[in-house]
């Protein structure tokens, strides 16, 4: 049997009083640590697959919309609700 390595680590939430370059920088490590940190790219990389791409920005938003306190988070799909390309550009500017 193998025994996978599993580490768990506390992201906090970014409600607004919480340091925010202390915050991204835990976003980038956690998006570092899951073989996400393609996105953190202004483009796709060449050589990754325009299907493939669609779903790593997806996990993206998903693990910073996770780490965002209900009222930010509430804001962000306020505004971003008509579309998830937008929601996805905002999340993207928020870790960059």
């Amino acid at each position: 049997m193998i025994a996978k390595n599993i580490v768990k680590f506390e992201i906090p939430l970014f409600d607004g009083k919480t340091n925010f370059t202390f915050w991204q920088s835990t976003i980038k490590d956690v998006l570092v640590r899951q073989g996400l940190d393609l996105v953190l790219e202004e483009e796709k990389p060449p050589m990754v697959d325009t299907n493939a791409w669609g779903g790593i920005q997806k996990k993206e938003v998903s693990i910073i919309q996770l780490a965002l306190g209900l009222e930010i988070k509430y804001n962000v799909l306020k505004e971003t609700t008509k579309s998830y390309e937008t929601r996805e550009h905002l999340c993207i500017k928020v870790v960059n």
